[in-house]
């Protein structure tokens, strides 16, 4: 597991407030409000095939708008999809496993996800 010796900065790049969630006690380590800016990107189905009766999909990327180049010490907090897309760039993140209360309204999320 990386671990940092120097303090993050976190930019919420959604559209969303974004909980962080301990995942042991559930409890909230960090709020961050949307920064103003989102970034997004487009994405296309691709069709790769089918066993007769199930089409597959293979996503095809395309332009990303809104993601600022690389600083240092700073993770951008995208949607999982732009995440996946920048697969290159370690300082994207995105919303982990989503905790829902009795409602089914999203409380937060237990930590981010980083690149595979």
């Amino acid at each position: 597991m990386e671990q940092f010796e120097y303090e993050l900065t976190y930019v919420n790049l959604t559209p969303h407030k974004i909980t962080v969630l301990c995942g042991h006690t559930l409890q909230p380590v960090m709020t961050l409000p949307p920064s103003g800016a989102v970034a997004r990107v487009s994405a296309i189905p691709q069709r790769v095939g089918n066993d007769g009766k199930i089409m597959f999909f293979r996503t095809q990327y395309g332009i990303i708008e809104g993601l600022p180049s690389p600083v240092p010490g700073t993770r951008y907090i995208t949607s999982a999809q732009l995440r996946l897309a920048v697969h290159h760039r370690n300082d994207v993140v995105s919303p982990g496993h989503q905790v829902r209360d009795s409602d089914g309204n999203t409380t937060g999320c237990i930590g981010l996800e980083v690149q595979p």
